[in-house]
């Protein structure tokens, strides 16, 4: 603890505790209303006697259970979500500034009180409903999505029918916690990128759980990225950050992929399905690369399309990237250095760049960064110099 860049890193940043069998049974009561914490003390008195964290709104209750407890649930009043019950793989922070700018206090100077998980005393109205562990439940549920390892999905007959689509090493983010720890932006001026990112990374947890999240998950989800973010622009987030969010998880087709070149050299080739064509080869397998990195460009060097998609040299692989860009199907952003080196590449005739305006300007943005002409090396092709090579060569 004498690192001082740890120590700032404490002092200035959010805190959030891991819950459940790791925190030795440590569970929170997360109440979303102020209006609603004094009916949830008179039914439970003891826990005016416990730790209790706040934020903006609203309360956590820090209980630490003895014997078994459900996992992480909604707490509902009359069928309406007010609250969750969080349990294993759910974390709540503790220490650090909301969102909203309001920073987190702790009210009352306690340890969490020990208590059964059936002391608790629901309000009238309020419900959570306990799955026994001995249960097997027949469907997974959003809950189990956040906390995947406490619920294990069976599949229907027409799920199993159902193809398992080709996720070549896909990061495997089994919850919307993981989602939110693989996509935190680490400095500010980031949010953006980082936004879009977490919409792609909750595709992940939906791949993963085969529950697919709505909007009322997928606002939770983006709710608690945001309270963990010590970069955001606290006015922004239910605007700006949300409409890019909601604009993410729209146009995200693609999850997050360890190597996004084994994924698209899987799509390619089953899409040429055993052409020997590789000119075809090339075009498809550069398409699905720019699928897994827009809005941004994508990073290719002549080895790795030898080592992925194989067969000819890197020279002859040098002649087929020349014929797309001839074409003005991508355009070279910057060049890597001769045969190892990765150049930057932004595939134009993509139908991602014409979605919306907004699309169109982050391809207008790209290729206005390419490399001046004038800088043409061995790898640096354009589109003047690849006509006068094709017409020398004819």
């Amino acid at each position: 603890m004498q690192s001082p860049r740890l120590l700032h890193q404490l002092n200035y940043s959010n805190i959030g505790v891991l819950l459940g069998k790791v925190s030795g049974g440590l569970c929170t009561i997360d109440i979303d209303s102020d209006e609603l914490v004094p009916e949830f003390l008179r039914a439970n008195p003891l826990m005016k006697q416990t730790l209790q964290s706040k934020g903006q709104r609203g309360q956590n209750f820090w209980v630490k259970i003895k014997g078994e407890y459900p996992s992480t649930k909604k707490i509902k009043r009359n069928d309406v979500a007010i609250g969750e019950w969080r349990a294993d793989g759910s974390q709540t922070v503790i220490h650090g500034t909301h969102p909203s700018g309001q920073p987190y206090r702790i009210l009352p100077q306690s340890p969490p009180i020990e208590i059964v998980f059936e002391e608790i005393q629901w309000p009238k109205g309020w419900s959570i409903k306990k799955t026994p562990k001995t249960q097997q439940p027949t469907l997974l549920t959003v809950e189990a999505a956040v906390c995947p390892a406490q619920a294990a999905p069976v599949a229907t007959t027409d799920q199993a029918k159902r193809p398992k689509p080709k996720r070549p090493n896909m990061i495997k983010i089994g919850s919307v916690e993981q989602a939110i720890q693989e996509t935190l932006p680490t400095q500010a001026h980031k949010n953006n990128d980082a936004i879009f990112k977490f919409a792609r990374a909750l595709k992940n947890v939906e791949a993963i759980t085969g529950v697919q999240l709505g909007p009322e998950e997928s606002d939770q989800a983006f709710a608690q990225w945001c309270e963990q973010n010590p970069h955001l622009d606290a006015d922004k987030i239910a605007t700006e950050y949300k409409d890019k969010f909601i604009i993410g998880r729209v146009k995200a087709k693609h999850p997050l992929f360890e190597d996004p070149r084994a994924y698209a050299t899987d799509q390619a080739k089953d899409e040429v399905d055993g052409s020997k064509d590789r000119q075809e080869l090339l075009e498809r397998f550069l398409f699905h690369l720019q699928s897994t990195t827009y809005p941004e460009s994508f990073f290719i060097s002549y080895a790795d399309l030898e080592t992925y998609l194989g067969e000819i040299s890197q020279m002859g692989w040098f002649a087929k990237v020349a014929k797309l860009e001839y074409r003005n199907v991508i355009r070279t952003l910057k060049t890597g250095a001769y045969r190892k080196g990765a150049s930057e590449y932004v595939y134009i005739d993509h139908p991602c760049w014409t979605q919306d305006e907004e699309s169109r300007a982050a391809l207008k943005r790209l290729l206005a960064s390419a490399e001046d002409d004038s800088d043409c090396n061995m790898g640096l092709l354009t589109a003047a110099s690849l006509r006068a090579f094709f017409t020398r060569a004819a």
